[in-house]
């Protein structure tokens, strides 16, 4: 998993062009870890409430009965929750989260 969330990373430099020291390029790596963790939980959480409000849309349309239809509803629903948690910050469920524990993990480190 790991990989998949650094596979985004690029090498990290300074404005004087030289590297920034490890300490800086580990923190700058946790920040978008964090970053992507919230994203992430934004998402899941649009997609459970996506699904919770499909199941109060009464059955009987055209499409009931159809075979796949609640796996191509799955797959939409998180999608679309994916989508809806990645355009432009979310709904600001990932925004606050973020925040709130970057708040606390400099508290609790003394830096960021």
């Amino acid at each position: 998993m790991d990989k998949m969330i650094l596979s985004g990373v690029r090498e990290i430099s300074s404005p004087s062009g030289g590297r920034k020291s490890g300490s800086a390029e580990q923190s700058s790596v946790e920040d978008m870890k964090l970053r992507k963790a919230c994203a992430d939980f934004e998402s899941l959480f649009l997609y459970s409430l996506l699904k919770s409000m499909r199941r109060t849309v009464p059955q009987g349309s055209v499409t009931t009965g159809l075979s796949g239809k609640n796996t191509t509803e799955m797959l939409m629903d998180q999608k679309f929750a994916e989508e809806m948690a990645g355009k432009g910050g979310g709904v600001g469920i990932q925004k606050m989260l973020y925040e709130e524990l970057k708040n606390r993990r400099i508290g609790k480190n003394g830096v960021d």
